[in-house]
């Protein structure tokens, strides 16, 4: 079976955490599983400090 590419647009309601759920249950793990949100307020979001952002983002804060 060949791997699949999912895009999981998400906020910050119930539903999308729903959203979240079922592709998690959904698919098998060797599928690439990818969640995508966007925050209009960057500012707000670069003084963030919270462990559940990525290494990768915590190092790129300075871009935005």
């Amino acid at each position: 079976m060949m791997s699949k590419k999912i895009l999981v647009a998400i906020d910050d309601s119930e539903n999308a955490l729903r959203a979240v759920e079922f592709v998690s249950n959904s698919f098998s793990t060797d599928n690439k599983i990818t969640l995508f949100n966007v925050m209009q307020d960057t500012a707000t979001l670069c003084k963030m400090n919270s462990p559940e952002l990525t290494p990768y983002f915590t190092s790129q804060q300075s871009a935005f």
